[in-house]
């Protein structure tokens, strides 16, 4: 009975049960919001690889089943017997992996403390999720053999020029919106200096983040400039379906003017990631707003590139 006095609530009923419910401290820095937030382990063998638990891999396919659903016949939605098959399926083989772990008369799962991670430096923990974590020793090596005849990328630090841009379209809050996102020079530039093994700026003593997660396959800057070429269009669409989600109802579309989104583990193509994007002018008309968007910087945040904590980076800056 979760709802308003005490009237049942279906969704809030679905998002308590207790296979969906993970132990851990409070307040982690890296929470991923209402983006899917998987429990995930060490591959056995594996080299610092990790993945999701047999629970979090049963619940990703029910809210994957369920997403590409709502999406069908031009988001209106196909609601037939055979999605409800499925989503219980999924539902049903959640529960059966979740009935194995042990956890004597206690209604919620015991801690999975192998996949928190503490930074010494900011005094936070981290949720390892899907993203490895190399010893200091392991990301020495890896930054040396990055940054050896690494070429200057000065020149792009503060250009404006665009770099890579993706029009996408969808509905928001009743409106059919067009969005153009752009990644300036300077945007890109922004990735390489915190997102590259290459490219890191040891010394900005500004980074904000408790943790850094790295592209380890860029080594110049048309690299990252291909990189964001092949993400923007999927950012694009991420970014209006959380416009939709965070603010679709507004009176008028000129209220997402300067909007920003920062979006953690996000499914963007097959890939985890973590992006910032800026709404920085939107034109037309209300029913159909033309809106321009630039995105600030894009990370990793899962298998596809290592993470590494600000204390773990701080021991890595003194040796190289």
């Amino acid at each position: 009975m979760a709802g308003h006095s005490g009237s049942p609530n279906p969704h809030r009923l679905l998002w308590n049960l207790p296979l969906m419910v993970s132990f851990g401290p409070q307040s982690p820095a890296n929470d991923p919001g209402m983006n899917f937030d998987p429990d995930t382990e060490p591959v056995p063998g594996g080299p610092g690889t990790r993945r999701m638990d047999a629970v979090s891999i049963a619940l990703k396919e029910l809210e994957t089943a369920w997403l590409t659903a709502t999406d069908a016949d031009g988001g209106r939605g196909a609601y037939d017997a055979a999605l409800w098959t499925t989503l219980h399926r999924h539902l049903q083989t959640a529960h059966i992996a979740a009935e194995r772990i042990e956890r004597g008369d206690r209604v919620l799962y015991p801690p999975l403390r192998e996949q928190w991670v503490y930074d010494s430096t900011t005094k936070q923990n981290l949720r390892k999720g899907l993203t490895p974590f190399p010893t200091p020793e392991q990301g020495r090596r890896l930054f040396a053999g990055a940054r050896s005849n690494a070429p200057s990328i000065a020149a792009y630090a503060a250009s404006g020029a665009a770099a890579a841009t993706a029009t996408v379209r969808a509905a928001v809050g009743g409106r059919q919106v067009t969005l153009r996102l752009t990644a300036a020079e300077e945007n890109v530039h922004h990735v390489c200096v915190r997102h590259t093994l290459t490219f890191f700026d040891f010394t900005d003593a500004s980074r904000p983040r408790p943790i850094n997660s790295f592209w380890p396959d860029v080594r110049t800057f048309a690299d990252a400039t291909a990189h964001a070429a092949t993400l923007l269009p999927g950012i694009g669409r991420s970014a209006l379906r959380e416009l939709d989600r965070a603010s679709g109802i507004v009176a008028h579309a000129a209220d997402w003017l300067d909007e920003v989104l920062e979006i953690s583990n996000e499914d963007v193509g097959g890939r985890l990631v973590f992006y910032n994007v800026q709404f920085s002018e939107v034109n037309g008309t209300d029913a159909a707003p033309a809106v321009e968007a630039v995105i600030e910087s894009f990370a990793p945040d899962g298998p596809d590139g290592p993470g590494f904590t600000r204390g773990d980076l701080d021991l890595i800056a003194g040796q190289l």
